[in-house]
Parts: structure tokens; sequence; C-alpha cells
């Protein structure tokens, strides 16, 4: 995941299919074998009913704690990131400094 949009992405769609599949939704268990494969062409066009569950996933799930989730995981992500970025200038310090000295 690239950013922020897809963390976003990512925790809504795995919230839709966590729901499907605790209502006992066969299609979930097909869709996680490898040879599924899923395209931007089946999300066009979406039935009335497909929009209604959208909706009441974003009002009852997404505004009610889902966001914060994914608000967390992005934390965790950019720190994590922040920290190597850290930790990769204070190794090329020390080898640098090591340089001078003529250690390496």
């Amino acid at each position: 995941m690239s950013g922020r949009g897809d963390v976003c992405a990512f925790s809504g769609a795995r919230g839709i299919v966590a729901i499907l599949e605790k209502l006992g939704c066969d299609h979930v268990k097909a869709l996680a074998q490898t040879e599924a494969t899923l395209s931007i062409e089946d999300t066009k066009d979406p039935s009335a009913e497909a929009s209604l569950v959208g909706g009441k996933f974003f009002t009852n799930i997404w505004e009610n704690g889902d966001r914060e989730m994914a608000h967390e995981i992005i934390k965790k992500s950019e720190k994590d990131s922040h920290d190597a970025k850290e930790a990769t200038k204070a190794a090329e310090k020390a080898a640098e400094l090591e340089r001078r000295i003529g250690i390496a």
C-alpha cells in the first residue's frame, strides 16, 4: 500500500468482506482462492442493494471506528517509515565518520 487512500480502501474492502463472511456468505471463500480474480469492471454499475450496503458500512462502521483504525495503521506506517529513514541517516553518518578517520 502506497498511501493513506490505499489504507482506507483496503480497510473498507476488508470490512465489507468480514461482514459478508460472518453472515455466512460462501462467496468470500471462493474469492480468496488464488485463481479468483477481481476487476475494476466488477465494481461498475452497482445494484441499488450494493449501494445501500456501502452506505450502511460508511455510516455504521467507517464513521464509528473503522476510520480511526485506518488512521492508526497510517500513523504506524508513517512512524515506521520515519524511523527507518532516521536509522539510515545515522548509519550513513557513522560510515562517513569512519571513512574520514580511516577505519573503513
